[in-house]
């Protein structure tokens, strides 16, 4: 994750910028793959970190287990 974000802030080179744009990634982007009919979006927003984190507090097993 701050990997992530450091990488962002030196593309976009603005902090503000820089936390729009994570939180874009981390919270609206897995909603829309996930709003999408197709199987290889679907399957791939359950590897995003919103998906991961949801598992592990619900105590699930998953494809992050």
């Amino acid at each position: 994750m701050r990997v992530l974000t450091v990488g962002l802030a030196a593309m976009v080179r603005s902090s503000a910028g820089a936390i729009t744009v994570l939180f874009v990634l981390l919270l609206i982007v897995p909603t829309i793959l996930r709003s999408i009919p197709l199987d290889f979006l679907t399957d791939l927003a359950q590897f995003l970190p919103r998906a991961a984190g949801t598992r592990f507090l619900t105590g699930e097993a998953g494809p992050s287990a």
